[in-house]
């Protein structure tokens, strides 16, 4: 087996993204070769990392669903492992391995249960991720190849006029891959770029928000109410991107000849503070209560609202870092209620 020290990004699609996940992942060709460990799997494996993989690897075999490998090597690793397929740059079939670990062999069920969840919702996420990498960026690559390939024979034939056009559509295509990288990328690093939580005024929180939404807030006509919000532990960053993200939403996703009406309440509970932003837009069926949350998976034409469709899985990441959830109430041609919660 190659020691776990390689590092062949040139042979992963989008290589970045994999360098940024939080979760500690190391990677396969389909005959069990290592490509790649990330620095998390580096940070949590030390001198361990080549019998961690080898002993992952030995667990997994004629194995989708996650398994649990306990070691000793000199200390006590419990690992929660899952496996998900990717296509490598070579068109050949890899593997991403996620591991999740519990070194306290105290409470260990109750630890590694939290930890099979955790690890549960980093392959899927994972694999929306892979996904969106192998389906929405290749689309516009594949229209960018086509238009130059006729601008090329435009070019030929002297067709100056042909070329013109469709460098448009190339440069349409080039922008839309960019907006999509960036998105993502941004995605990946919410866990690993975040700031240390502190005390946050969420009334500040949701002012900084409004200003930078002014123009649209503006230009629709839009009122904005709420009740006085509490205080909570937080990364004051990514609050306001949730508070943005959730404002934009409710101000896009209203008929035109509607003015936009939010209103924001809080209701504080045992352990948390349940915050629901209301509004009087387009609504939602309930058959997509749970789309809306994946990354770019939009309801509409690209022609008919702007965006990529990441907005709302960025704040549902936001919440799960913060110990929070989130889930909307709707109903068609009347509204929506987006809920979440922020620990006390």
């Amino acid at each position: 087996m190659s020691t776990p020290t390689l590092n062949h990004l040139d042979e992963l699609p989008y290589p970045e993204f994999f360098q940024n996940y939080s979760e500690a992942i190391f990677i396969t060709d389909s005959q069990q070769q290592l490509i790649y460990s990330n620095p998390a799997f580096v940070q949590m494996s030390g001198a361990n990392a080549a019998s961690i993989v080898h002993e992952v690897l030995a667990s997994m075999i004629e194995k989708e669903e996650n398994v649990r490998v306990s070691m000793r090597n000199p200390q006590l690793y419990n690992l929660v492992v899952s496996r998900t397929k990717i296509q490598l740059k070579n068109e050949m079939l890899g593997y991403v391995f996620v591991l999740s670990e519990v070194i306290e062999e105290s409470d260990l069920k109750q630890e590694l249960d939290k930890k099979t969840k955790e690890t549960t919702r980093a392959k899927e996420e994972l694999e929306q991720i892979l996904y969106v990498v192998s389906h929405d960026l290749q689309a516009p690559l594949r229209s960018t190849g086509s238009f130059i390939q006729l601008m090329e024979k435009s070019i030929k034939k002297g067709d100056t006029q042909a070329v013109g056009e469709f460098m448009k559509f190339v440069l349409e295509g080039v922008a839309t891959m960019q907006s999509l990288i960036q998105d993502l990328l941004e995605f990946s690093r919410i866990t690993t770029k975040g700031q240390p939580f502190v005390e946050t005024d969420l009334n500040q929180v949701l002012q900084s928000a409004q200003i930078h939404l002014m123009k649209k807030i503006e230009e629709k006509g839009a009122v904005i109410t709420s009740q006085q919000l509490p205080k909570v532990k937080g990364d004051t960053a990514q609050l306001t991107r949730l508070f943005q993200e959730l404002l934009d939403n409710a101000l896009k996703f209203v008929p035109s000849d509607r003015k936009p009406e939010i209103n924001i309440s809080v209701k504080e509970r045992e352990t948390d503070y349940l915050i629901s932003l209301g509004d009087n837009g387009i609504g939602i069926e309930e058959k997509f209560y749970s789309r809306i949350f994946v990354i770019f998976q939009r309801l509409h034409q690209k022609g008919d609202y702007e965006g990529t469709g990441i907005g709302l899985a960025v704040g549902k990441r936001i919440l799960e870092r913060h110990g929070g959830e989130i889930w909307v109430e709707s109903e068609v041609g009347k509204g929506s209620v987006f809920n979440f919660t922020l620990n006390k």
